[in-house]
């Protein structure tokens, strides 16, 4: 048996009376037609079509997960300061694998990447 995943539908869905299996009755008004409202409807979806959804379009799905649940990467300028070589903004990246610094330099020259909070000390002297 193969699994399946409940949706609910977000619009009416029109099935033969449950009561009187489309012969006619007070409850689908005479109509052998039940019109069952939000709320009442679910989609059932395999399993395995979902995980191929989600594996064909798993960078939208990461983008969206990111949006809408926050999983991003927290980036803040830790100082702006001036070395023998001109100044300098250091900003601290902290994602869910770690953290890392990086030294932008306000002149045009390459920032320096550091991974380590030795690293950044070092630096800052």
């Amino acid at each position: 048996m193969i699994e399946t995943v409940r949706f609910p539908c977000p619009y009416p869905k029109m099935i033969a009376c449950p009561v009187c299996g489309g012969q006619c009755c007070r409850v689908c008004d005479e109509n052998g037609m039940y019109e069952m409202k939000d709320g009442e409807t679910f989609v059932e979806i395999q399993r395995p079509h979902l995980i191929k959804f989600l594996a064909d379009n798993i960078e939208t799905v990461s983008r969206d997960l990111s949006k809408y649940f926050g999983i991003n990467p927290e980036v803040e300028t830790k100082s702006v300061r001036s070395k023998s070589d001109g100044k300098w903004e250091l900003v601290e990246i902290r994602t869910i694998q770690g953290t890392m610094w990086v030294a932008i330099p306000i002149e045009k020259r390459q920032p320096i990447y550091m991974y380590t909070n030795s690293e950044v000390e070092e630096w800052l002297v």
